[in-house]
């Protein structure tokens, strides 16, 4: 629960640093649950309730969606499936322009969504278009030698990327857009998972920050694990949430 909570503590103190920036902007937090233990389910909503953000949480029911996730999937993956095309739906049925899928176990950097919000702003008006925008630097895209497109964003260097994992920030309209491709995440056991993701990216831009917003809480043995030039332990630390 360690991850789970830091991560929510963190991304509260970014969306209050986004308020002061952004004076009209409009928030709400929809936590999506499968399986969490009450006392956890208790503290999120109070730490959210009392920041005075706009929350809504739901308990989650993969039995549901039975027919609709792959069958051949493991009961983690079916959880996983349900909880990603749950926060899909949720997305592609409400009133909010920009949508951040957030997985669980991501720490925010303080000026996280105030840097993402900013740069959306720049590289859309740029491009003329949509795009994707994941808070992590991931170390596994540095284990290759390739050409490289580099934009200066608000207060940090973007570039160019054709992977990432299910958490970035993008909008409604390019998740209606490509909808089928988005929801096929949860209808096939892709490999790898995030493949429509990537499929995505083929045709629109994503980016990533150097360095990066936020730290993923993989093991630092793995691939996926601890962005590079990041201070993980201050950010773990500062975002430690007392009983």
């Amino acid at each position: 629960n360690q991850y789970t909570l830091r991560s929510l503590n963190s991304i509260l103190k970014s969306i209050q640093t986004a308020k002061s920036s952004f004076k009209y902007l409009d928030i709400k937090i929809t936590a999506i649950d499968s399986g969490s233990d009450e006392a956890d389910v208790r503290k999120i909503e109070n730490m959210i309730k009392e920041k005075n953000i706009n929350f809504e949480y739901i308990k989650l029911n993969v039995g549901e969606l039975k027919d609709f996730i792959d069958p051949q999937a493991s009961v983690n993956q079916k959880s996983n499936m349900a909880n990603i095309y749950k926060s899909f739906e949720i997305g592609r049925a409400g009133k909010y322009d920009l949508l951040y899928f957030l997985e669980d176990d991501y720490l925010h950097e303080q000026n996280s969504l105030n840097e993402m919000l900013f740069s959306y702003e720049k590289f859309a008006s740029l491009i003329k278009d949509e795009l994707i925008l994941c808070p992590s630097d991931f170390p596994y895209l540095y284990n290759k030698f390739e050409p490289t497109q580099i934009i200066l964003g608000n207060k940090r260097h973007w570039r160019v990327v054709e992977e990432t994992l299910v958490t970035f920030l993008t909008s409604k309209k390019l998740l209606l857009k490509h909808w089928d491709t988005f929801a096929s995440m949860s209808k096939i056991n892709h490999t790898p998972f995030e493949k429509p993701l990537h499929d995505i990216y083929s045709k629109q831009y994503c980016l990533s920050p150097i360095p990066s917003l936020a730290m993923h809480c993989a093991n630092i043995n793995s691939i996926y694990g601890i962005s590079p030039l990041m201070d993980w332990k201050r950010l773990w630390d500062e975002n430690e949430v007392n009983d």
